[in-house]
């Protein structure tokens, strides 16, 4: 049996407290606070169990690329060591932000180099998981591939598809989306252009096999 429970009651669309404008991430910490990207309020917010509103704890200050902005925010991540380091896939500005849980600003830790294939560069991100290492890992959404970011890194490393080239052969994505890992790290990619989800066996700087999951 399931129960589905409202965390939000249908406010409309809107920029109130207590109100989302379209929404693509969203991650629940060990004390059961939810987190999720207002996309188009360009903002980060923060839904307690005891609060009927949300607290603003990223962006808010319209679309942008200055370092207390964001521009239509997606995948988000809260670090495994740290809870108070949360990860923004901050999409229009091609960039992965760090944002201190009070802080009223970021800081770019992948990406923001405006959109391109370059290993410094990012395009389209959608989504972003990290390991206990410090590593990141991003959905490169409009670059077709998955790339690792290791911690104080200038570049990525490509671990799955090939750069900016898509396509539907076992060596490619076409536009991947989700991303997570299971117990035996391997990594799952949703390749949503492709109608498929892959499977890859990753060690920190390349993955050793891969197979297609389902189809």
């Amino acid at each position: 049996m399931i129960f589905k429970i409202c965390l939000r009651k249908g406010n409309g669309q809107g920029s109130g407290f207590n109100q989302i404008n379209e929404c693509y991430g969203v991650y629940v910490d060990s004390n059961g606070n939810v987190y999720y990207s207002d996309y188009y309020n360009h903002r980060i917010i923060r839904k307690s169990n005891t609060s009927s509103n949300g607290d603003v704890i990223a962006g808010n200050n319209g679309a942008g690329s200055a370092s207390n902005q964001l521009n239509l925010p997606m995948g988000i991540f809260i670090d495994v060591n740290n809870q108070s380091m949360l990860y923004i896939v901050d999409s229009e500005n091609h960039r992965i932000q760090l944002w201190i849980i009070g802080a009223t600003s970021g800081v770019t830790v992948a990406g923001g180099n405006s959109n391109g294939p370059a290993l410094n560069q990012l395009d389209k991100p959608r989504t972003v998981i990290g390991d206990s290492n410090g590593n990141l890992y991003i959905s490169d959404t409009n670059n077709h591939r998955i790339v690792m970011w290791a911690q104080g890194a200038s570049v990525g490393i490509v671990i799955a598809g090939t750069s900016g080239l898509q396509g539907s052969s076992s060596l490619l994505l076409k536009y991947p989306n989700g991303i997570t890992f299971d117990s035996d790290k391997n990594l799952y990619v949703a390749d949503s252009n492709n109608f498929r989800i892959q499977k890859y066996l990753v060690c920190p700087s390349k993955f050793y096999f891969f197979f297609v999951l389902s189809k």
